[in-house]
């Protein structure tokens, strides 16, 4: 599950297009697509974060320049179980 989590979030991650936002709240639905059946969840999420690099990272949206776009490094994708 570890690797489908990471593989769509660093997929998305990459698809978004220059001067576009990242919001949070899609960092979720990205992770819950994994979920085979939403009704049966296999997993639970309680906290999403992100941040530009060497940056700290929050739980808020990232507001990104014009000339700025995000990119997805499956090395940078950290997933902790609880």
């Amino acid at each position: 599950m570890e690797e489908s989590i990471t593989a769509a979030m660093v997929n998305y991650l990459n698809s978004i297009r220059i001067g576009d936002n990242l919001t949070i709240s899609s960092l979720w639905a990205v992770t819950l697509s994994v979920i085979p059946q939403l009704t049966s969840p296999i997993f639970s999420i309680v906290n999403v974060t992100a941040g530009f690099e060497h940056d700290t990272h929050s739980s808020e949206d990232l507001n990104v320049l014009f000339n700025e776009v995000t990119r997805g490094k499956s090395e940078n994708v950290q997933i902790v179980f609880v």
